[in-house]
């Protein structure tokens, strides 16, 4: 999307439209299968924003605490 702001000077209206919904609807699909996409191997709870933005590694389920770590058989 930087490049596509950089770029819209050069580039027609139609174009640019083109470019600039398709780039916004790949964010929001990327997100939302982001967020449903991670889940808990035993509780299947989703887990994708909690373990893409914490601040430390995410070792256990936050719901259920598995540790992720170990098998699960």
């Amino acid at each position: 999307m930087v490049v596509l702001a950089f770029a819209e000077k050069y580039m027609s209206t139609e174009l640019f439209k083109i470019f600039l919904y398709s780039a916004i609807s790949l964010f929001l699909v990327g997100n939302i299968l982001l967020y449903i996409g991670i889940r808990c191997p035993k509780c299947k709870a989703m887990l994708g924003y909690i373990i893409v933005f914490s601040a430390e590694k995410v070792d256990q389920c936050p719901r259920c605490r598995i540790n992720f770590d170990e098998s699960i058989l």
